[in-house]
């Protein structure tokens, strides 16, 4: 295996065995970072463990905590399942123990970390069965890791007044299977009982005994005798074999250990508190046995020796806790919201100047969306550029922003290419706040000026997105920092101390995380772990870190906050209502925020041979609250819709709905295919951090996956004969269209690079994609025969995401979406002229992302997505 690659992983050295599975060291191509890769041991990989594996990842990857170890992604490699994890360089806590020789103040708070993210686990209705020193790794920085969910059962959250006793398996248990490892098993687990995160505390108490006194709680030479034990023996005494640590942990190791789980502690969170309460205790003077009477003294020394005592231990214990983020607070807590536009349209990217008195942002309110600008407590709403700026939004970047003094406002223009669409240069232009004429500015992205204004942070488009560094002008530019090609860098902003610059890094849109890299140049740092659609960082302090993610399962687009020296995550909005944007006045006091209710709806328009308008469009009407993605068969379509979390596939016959695939069983992020008989669906399905090729029949019956090796990056196609499926996807290190065979098999690539949105022709000649370039949102269409030879088309250019184009069944023309966020239009291309038409003006104000041509080619059917966003004020209390 070394020196394979594995995804985007190459396999570099074995490190060992690792609970059901061969563990390596690989080294991760696209991000240039240590991984950990966990195959499951081919010996053991019955149905049964195979399903243990998976449901380690699941587990794993829903938890966040930086005493968790991360879980990158999962798959199968030829045949065999695996697990790609961070790489801990380190070591098991036994390993570290006996190499180490570390204080037991050192052991204390390590696992006392541990035991907060046992806690965390818990409070997300996981538990883990199977706590043991191998489990726990030890980095050589110092710092904690638990992993290994592979036994982890899921608890069922009870209703409002119901008993939270039933425990739901994502993997099945016979009735009475003892599962875990005995020496650290509770009575309960062992005895084949029902468990519950009691059992983890049990398990945990047994671990921090061992390691603390140099052997376990409960020993015997035979597993039956050692079995007895645990069911039925009390714990070594403790403070015989510690007797510098009695009595703190005496009354610890006493609720942890006992054999009834009702006498246990009912919460990891009191075992974490009580544990961090004896640890701050250790070294303090303790109270020694009654003395003779002695003469009378004055008790001032004695009492200041008592405070004194008190406040060290009350110093020790709040040092400890907020190491752990115990005090964190919702910075939005008790802040004041004041809706601020109620325009007809929409607004978007709400931006707010460093002194706090003006708010920036873009709206639609006359039409095309513009620069719009008001004075806070002014009332009046003045519109910068007048329709005269097209291009002012890509969804991946920042778009406008204030000079250090406010007095002038940077928005983002693009020039393109007016016969084929593309994007020819980006650049930003400055206006005065006040209104007046604008002047060119940066050839390049996102300016940020640093917190005393005497220099700007910028970002080029081109390939990597290099970083720089300049005067308050933009002149005498320094590159600090260019990522590996194919990532992307944007969204700068400089720390509230000058000393770093944040940006988002990734790839757009859904695979972006938060990193940090020196002002001066330096080693890039990873912030934040999402790998969603994050976006948007905005300090309140230099430490108080808020930005825009999606939610661990790729929904919404909801408000984070983290301090960003313990790098723990806290959402802070919940509900309906989500956050398209962030920003923040220089002292943190105000916020402007782009706060959004989406709605999604389809609709069907015919193609003519005059301009459809307004009046042609119909809207199909569909039982469930959203719908988007359409896709048309000849007497049902197919769309995905959610219910406030992720998508799932559905159904439409005449006015009846019904869901074919539940997000539940893995959420689809982007349109299903239907075969050309109609029998067949193939769709992408998330599996954690990666997306599968799954077919079914169109009925929902026979699920199975396809190319598992495979991680689309959007929807499927299907060949003319039904024969093969052609995606968009990576496997290992290598980016490509490739062709599938429907019933199973070999898969093939036909062509290499980091390409989207493959479209068979109707006729079987040809497949179209898109080529992702590395600056800019426009991408150049290609296509590729299906035994892997270029085929000529004429140039034409779209935006990235979403459909674009579609191959009507005469093959001889294309239906393709062109337009700003807000103002697109259907176009019909000629592909053997090369000349277009225009097919439809529509009404502005909404996102057009999925579409489809009816079998027939008679009409287009399309979504329509409506923000709903309004730009919202925040005034925080004092802090």
């Amino acid at each position: 295996m070394i020196g394979r690659t594995v995804s985007h992983y190459k396999i570099e050295e074995k490190l060992g065995q690792g609970g059901m599975g061969v563990v390596y060291r690989a080294r991760d191509l696209t991000l240039g970072r240590n991984a950990a890769v966990k195959f499951l041991s081919s010996e053991i990989a019955d149905e049964h463990r195979r399903r243990r594996f998976q449901q380690e990842a699941q587990i794993a990857s829903s938890l966040n905590h930086p005493n968790i170890l991360a879980v990158y992604e999962a798959g199968t490699f030829e045949g065999q399942q695996y697990l790609v994890t961070e790489f801990v360089d380190g070591s098991t806590l036994r390993e570290w123990i006996q190499r180490d020789k570390p204080s037991d103040k050192q052991i204390l708070e390590l696992l006392a970390s541990i035991a907060d993210a046992l806690a965390v686990a818990h409070e997300a209705g996981i538990i883990h069965r199977d706590i043991k020193p191998e489990n726990i790794l030890v980095a050589r920085a110092g710092y904690a890791k638990l992993a290994d969910f592979g036994l982890a059962k899921l608890i069922e959250r009870p209703a409002p007044g119901e008993a939270a006793s039933t425990i739901l398996d994502n993997v099945h248990t016979e009735a009475g299977a003892v599962m875990g490892t005995l020496p650290y098993m509770a009575p309960e687990q062992l005895a084949g009982k029902e468990v519950g995160r009691r059992a983890d505390v049990f398990s945990l108490g047994v671990v921090l005994y061992e390691v603390l006194v140099g052997e376990r709680p409960f020993t015997a030479p035979t597993t039956a005798e050692l079995s007895y034990a645990i069911l039925h023996s009390p714990p070594k005494p403790f403070a015989e074999r510690k007797p510098e640590l009695a009595p703190e942990f005496d009354a610890l190791f006493e609720r942890a250990l006992a054999k009834e789980p009702a006498e246990r502690y009912q919460s990891t969170r009191d075992l974490v508190l009580d544990l961090k309460r004896a640890t701050a205790r250790l070294g303090q003077p303790r109270r020694e046995a009654q003395a003779p009477a002695q003469p009378r003294r004055s008790r001032a020394p004695i009492a200041a020796a008592v405070a004194l005592a008190i406040a060290v231990a009350a110093g020790a214990s709040w040092w400890s806790l907020d190491r752990a983020d115990f005090f964190w607070k919702n910075p939005l807590a008790d802040a004041r919201f004041e809706r601020f536009t109620d325009f007809a349209g929409t607004e978007m990217e709400g931006v707010i100047s460093a002194d706090g008195k003006f708010i920036a942002f873009l709206s639609d309110k006359d039409g095309p969306f513009d620069v719009w600008v008001t004075q806070i407590g002014g009332g009046g709403f003045l519109n910068l550029t007048k329709g005269q700026q097209p291009e002012l939004i890509n969804d991946e970047i920042r778009n406008l922003g204030f000079s250090a003094d406010g007095a002038q406002i940077w928005y983002r223009v693009n020039r393109l290419n007016a016969a084929t669409g593309e994007n020819v240069s980006s650049g930003c232009r400055l206006i005065p706040t006040i209104g007046g004429a604008s002047r060119p500015f940066l050839n390049s992205i996102n300016p940020a000026w640093s917190p005393d204004g005497s220099q700007l942070v910028y970002h080029n488009p081109a390939p990597g997105d290099p970083i720089f560094v300049a005067d308050r002008n933009g002149r005498n530019p320094r590159r600090i920092y260019i990522a590996p090609p194919g990532v992307h860098c944007h969204y700068q902003i400089w720390s509230p101390d000058g000393r770093y610059i944040y940006f988002v890094s990734g790839v757009p849109r859904d695979q972006m995380d938060i990193w940090r890299v020196p002002a001066a140049g330096g080693t890039a740092e990873q912030i934040t772990r999402h790998n969603s659609a994050v976006a948007f960082p905005a300090f309140l302090d230099n430490h108080t870190l808020l930005y825009r993610a999606a939610a661990d399962d790729g929904t919404g687009q909801w408000l984070y906050g983290m301090d960003v020296r313990k790098r723990i995550p806290h959402r802070l909005s919940h509900g309906v209502e989500q956050y398209r944007s962030i920003s923040a006045s220089a002292d943190g006091r105000r916020l402007v925020a782009t706060v959004t209710n989406p709605t999604a709806s389809i609709w069907r328009v015919p193609i003519l041979d005059r301009l459809a308008t307004e009046v042609d469009v119909r809207r199909i009407e569909i039982p469930t609250v959203r719908a988007h993605a359409p896709r048309q068969g000849r007497d049902f379509l197919l769309y995905l819709s959610s219910k406030g979390g992720a998508a799932g596939l559905w159904k439409l016959t005449g006015s009846a709905s019904v869901e074919l695939w539940r997000a539940s069983e893995g959420a689809v992020p982007t349109p299903a295919a239907l075969s050309p008989d109609g029998s067949r669906i193939a769709f992408p399905r998330r599996e954690g951090s990666v997306i599968r090729l799954q077919v079914m029949n169109s009925d929902g019956s026979a699920p199975r996956p396809l190319a598992t090796s495979l991680s689309l990056r959007d929807s499927p196609t299907w060949s003319p004969d039904g024969k093969w499926i052609a995606v968009a996807a990576q496997e290992g290190n290598q980016n490509g269209v490739f062709k599938v065979p429907a019933e199973g098999g070999p898969h093939q690539r036909l062509v290499t690079g980091l390409l989207r949105s493959p479209h068979w022709s109707p006729d079987g000649t040809f497949i179209l994609y898109s080529v992702s370039r590395e600056g800019g949102a426009g991408s150049p269409v290609k296509a590729v025969t299906p035994d892997g030879k270029d085929h000529p088309i004429p140039p034409l250019w779209v935006r990235r995401g979403g459909d674009r184009y579609r191959i009507l069944p005469d093959v001889k023309r294309l239906v393709f979406l062109v337009g700003e966020y807000g103002s697109q239009e259907f176009w019909l291309l000629d592909l053997s002229s090369g000349q277009r038409r225009q097919l439809t003006n529509l009404k502005t104000g909404y996102d057009l992302r999925g579409f489809d041509v009816t079998p027939d080619g008679r009409e287009i059917v399309f979504d329509r997505i409506h923000e709903n966003s309004d730009i919202v004020l925040i005034d925080l209390p004092p802090r």
